[in-house]
C-alpha cells in the first residue's frame, strides 16, 4: 500500500507538470518530468479504466500506454478478475451486461451497453475469455460478436458451421488476440476442420471481408482432432496452453466415401483436450480419478466437472459430487497426473441460507482467487468460500431473474481487437 501511494503521488506530480506548464514557464526547473520507464511502471499497475483516463492527459502519455509492450505489461500486472452476471439471452435493444467486482472493498455494479449491428432479435452471451466477451448473434448462421468491454471495441465474425473454441494471446506477437475455431463436420481425412484467426489491431479489420482465417494442417502421424468442447464452456489458459472439457467425440475415418461424422460414447481417458498455442498441437488427457471415478457411473457427459485457473497459474479440475466439491491440481509431466488439493463440503458453508426449492441442486464453481472459491448456488446466491480458513461471505444479487443467468470471471484488458 505504501508503494502504491508513493506511485500515485509521483503520478499526480507529473500530471501537475502538464497542467501548470502552460501557465508557469519555470515549472520545468521546479518539477522535472519523470523518466518514461518510471512513468510506464506506475501506469502499468493502475486499473484499466484509470489508464484510459490517463491517456487523455497528453499525447506522450497516450503513446506510452498504447505500445504492445505496455499493453502486455499491464495485463500481467492486473490479473484481479471481475465477475460478469448476465442473462443468457438478451432480447431488448440495450443489450446490457452487469459487472460485479466481488474482490473490492465493496460490491459495485455497472453495465456495459452494446450496440450490435445485427438483424437477430436475440443476442446470447456465449462466455468470457481472456478479457473479451463472446456473443452468439445467430445460432443457425453461426454469427459471433467479440467485444472488449474495457475499450468498447467489437468485431463481428461470420463463421462457417462450427463454433469458437476460445480466444488466446498470440505466442510470438505482443498484445495480439487469436481466435480458435472448430468446424461442425469432419474433413475427408476424419479430422475436424480447425482454423485460427489473428486479430491484428495494427490493420483495419472491423469487417468480415478483411479477416484472415488460417486452417491448421496435420501430419500423417499426428493424433486426430475429433473433440468438441462443452457448449458455452470457456477454455482455461495456462502457460500458453488451452484446456477444455470435451463435449463430444466423433468417429474418425480417412475414407473419402465415409459419412461426415458419428458421435462416440464419452471417454474418461480422453475427457480433457489441450491445444498448445506455440506448437499448434492438440492432445488429450483423462480427468481426475479416471477411469474408476464413481462420478462417471451416473454422469457420463462429465457435466459436473469444471476446469479453471489456480490464482492464474496451474490448472484445476473441480468435481461436484452431491454436496461435495473435490478440487484437483494438474501435476504436469509427472505421475500421478492429478493431485487432490481440497475437499469442500458445500452444505457446511451455505446450509443456513434460505433457498428456492426449484433450483436447490444447481451449483457451479466460477473461479478461485486468493484462496477463495466463488460458487454460484442457484436459489441461494453467490458465495465466496475461504478454502484456508473455512469462512464464507455472500454477495447480494442485483439481477432480477436468477434462473436465466450465468456467471463468468472477466479480467479487464486494454489490448485492442480492431
Amino acid at each position: 500500500m505504501c508503494i502504491l501511494q508513493t506511485c500515485i503521488s509521483a503520478l499526480w506530480n507529473q500530471l501537475a507538470v502538464y497542467l501548470i506548464r502552460p501557465l508557469t514557464p519555470r515549472i520545468n526547473t521546479l518539477i522535472p518530468p519523470l523518466p518514461d520507464d518510471i512513468l510506464v511502471g506506475i501506469l502499468s499497475i493502475l486499473p484499466a479504466k484509470s489508464v484510459l483516463v490517463c491517456r487523455c492527459v497528453c499525447r506522450s502519455w497516450k503513446a506510452l500506454t498504447s505500445t504492445p509492450e505496455f499493453l502486455e505489461l499491464h495485463l500481467k500486472k492486473n490479473r484481479v478478475p471481475k465477475v460478469i452476471v448476465q442473462q443468457r439471452r438478451i432480447c431488448d435493444s440495450k443489450k446490457e451486461i452487469s459487472f460485479v467486482d466481488c474482490w473490492g472493498a465493496t460490491e459495485r455494479t455497472s453495465t456495459c451497453k452494446l450496440s450490435v449491428d445485427s438483424g437477430s432479435q436475440v443476442l446470447e452471451f456465449f462466455y468470457a475469455c481472456n478479457g473479451l466477451l463472446i456473443f452468439l448473434e445467430d445460432y443457425k448462421l453461426q454469427h459471433y460478436c467479440l467485444v472488449n468491454p474495457t475499450t468498447y471495441q467489437k468485431v463481428r465474425l461470420f463463421t462457417p458451421e462450427g463454433s469458437i473454441y476460445g480466444v488466446f494471446f498470440h505466442p510470438f506477437v505482443k498484445a495480439q488476440y487469436c481466435v480458435l475455431w472448430g468446424g461442425l463436420f469432419l474433413r475427408k481425412d476424419g479430422r475436424l476442420r480447425i482454423r485460427i484467426l489473428d486479430l491484428d489491431w495494427s490493420k483495419s479489420q472491423s469487417h468480415e471481408e478483411t479477416l484472415n482465417w488460417r486452417e491448421l494442417s496435420y501430419d500423417d502421424d499426428a493424433a486426430s482432432v475429433s473433440y468438441e468442447p462443452k457448449f458455452q464452456s470457456p477454455p482455461v489458459t495456462v502457460d500458453g496452453v488451452l484446456y477444455w472439457m470435451v463435449g463430444h467425440r466423433f468417429a474418425t475415418s480417412r475414407l473419402e466415401s465415409s459419412p461426415p461424422c458419428a458421435r462416440l460414447p464419452d471417454s474418461c481417458e480422453e475427457s480433457i483436450m489441450s491445444f498448445n498455442t506455440k506448437t499448434e498441437k492438440f492432445s488429450s488427457m483423462p480427468h481426475p480419478g479416471a477411469p474408476q471415478d464413481q462420478l462417471c457411473k451416473w454422469d457420463r457427459e462429465h457435466t459436473r466437472m469444471h476446469l479453471m485457473n489456480k490464482d492464474d497459474h496451474g490448472l484445476l479440475c473441480i468435481c461436484n459430487i452431491s454436496n461435495t466439491f473435490n478440487i484437483w491440481v494438474l501435476n504436469e509431466n509427472k505421475l500421478p497426473l492429478w493431485i487432490k488439493w481440497h475437499t469442500v463440503d458445500i452444505y457446511t458453508y451455505v446450509s443456513h441460507y434460505p433457498f428456492h426449492e426449484s433450483t436447490y441442486s444447481v451449483r457451479r464453481p466460477v473461479g478461485i482467487m486468493d484462496g477463495e472459491l466463488l460458487l454460484d448456488c442457484k436459489g441461494r446466491g453467490l458465495f465466496a468460500l475461504d478454502l484456508n480458513h473455512g469462512r464464507v461471505k455472500r454477495f447480494e444479487r442485483r439481477i432480477k431473474n436468477e434462473d436465466d443467468e450465468h456467471i463468468y470471471f472477466h479480467i479487464p484488458s486494454l489490448i485492442p481487437i480492431t
